[in-house]
């Protein structure tokens, strides 16, 4: 079987003069005037689309990889607890002997510090909580969470954790909750 090509007649202004013949293609052909030896190199993909593929993928493997994981958990957190006593912690220098610089409140998802000398450069809030998770709330001149000649600072904590907290240090406050100087209840454990 013989396959034929239809090659129209160049035009003389669009072809150039030492254009050759096309070779006819046929079922084993043989070396041609144009042909080498060589092969063509392989067609290669670009570095950008390579990459682009591979971050979009990225993400794809960490949901596909996480997913078994999440479905297989079971263990739930802790309920909160139903009753909780809400605890004051600092004071006066002169209670038990701690230099503190204002009170504060400590309940199952409220911190409310009240201070004698507000800071100057930065809070810091250390809580760990029943479940055995912990956080950190920081302040500084970036992000200062007190309003002009206001010393009360609210911090919800309930977004952290859903038990009330185990420990609790402020700075600036030597009374730590469920510290000696500021025991918690037992209803709080």
């Amino acid at each position: 079987m013989t396959l034929r090509t239809h090659n129209p007649a160049p035009e003389a202004s669009a072809a150039p003069a030492n254009t050759a013949p096309a070779a006819s293609a046929s079922a084993n052909p043989g070396p041609s005037s144009t042909d080498t030896g060589t092969q063509a190199p392989p067609r290669r993909i670009p570095r950008r689309t390579l990459i682009t593929g591979a971050a979009w993928s990225v993400p794809v493997i960490a949901i596909a990889v996480a997913a078994p994981a999440a479905a297989a958990s079971t263990t739930s957190p802790p309920p909160p607890p139903s009753t909780w006593t809400p605890v004051i912690c600092g004071g006066p220098s002169s209670i038990n002997g701690q230099n503190d610089n204002g009170q504060y409140l400590v309940e199952q998802h409220e911190l409310v510090i009240t201070y004698r000398t507000i800071p100057q450069n930065q809070i810091d809030v250390n809580v760990r909580f029943l479940d055995g998770t912990s956080h950190n709330v920081h302040y500084d001149f970036k992000n200062w969470p007190l309003a002009p000649g206001s010393n009360v600072l609210t911090i919800n904590l309930a977004g952290f954790s859903l038990t009330g907290p185990a420990w609790v240090q402020v700075d600036t406050f030597n009374s730590h909750y469920s510290d000696p100087a500021c025991p918690a209840p037992a209803s709080n454990k």
